[in-house]
């Protein structure tokens, strides 16, 4: 299980949009499922793209490994993340907000296989140096 970052270009010259982060499985070499927010503030709704190689792979900005999970347990973590909570029409929560909180509900419904840095601000720092070595 990884969190993955994807560039998202600049709201203006030197003011980059904050990077995309997803869930990420690999399922086999070079595939995998991908699991994210998808839309803006006003309409977002999780995205599941199951058994496909990473979209935008140019944009990939970094990995960062926080567990494992089996093939059998896919299914029950796939149906754990359509119960996460969504929040809507508040600016400054987004796909960051979304993985710390589904990585933490699947840590807190016994899959003990998530044991990497699951809190936002150790994931960011995480993140951040991740890009700043790309």
């Amino acid at each position: 299980v990884q969190v993955v970052q994807f560039w998202r270009s600049e709201e203006e010259p030197r003011r980059p949009y904050p990077l995309h982060w997803a869930i990420y499985v690999e399922t086999s070499p070079g595939i995998g499922n991908t699991y994210q927010i998808a839309g803006d503030s006003q309409d977002y709704a999780i995205d599941m793209r199951l058994d496909q190689p990473l979209e935008n792979p140019e944009d990939l900005r970094g990995s960062c490994i926080v567990g494992s999970v089996s093939r059998t347990e896919l299914d029950s973590m796939e149906t754990l993340l359509t119960r996460v909570a969504i929040v809507r029409d508040l600016p400054c929560w987004n796909s960051h907000n979304w993985v710390e909180d589904a990585l933490g509900y699947l840590k807190r419904c016994c899959f003990f296989s998530i044991v990497g840095e699951i809190e936002l601000s150790g994931l960011q720092d995480n993140m951040c140096w991740l890009l700043e070595d790309w």
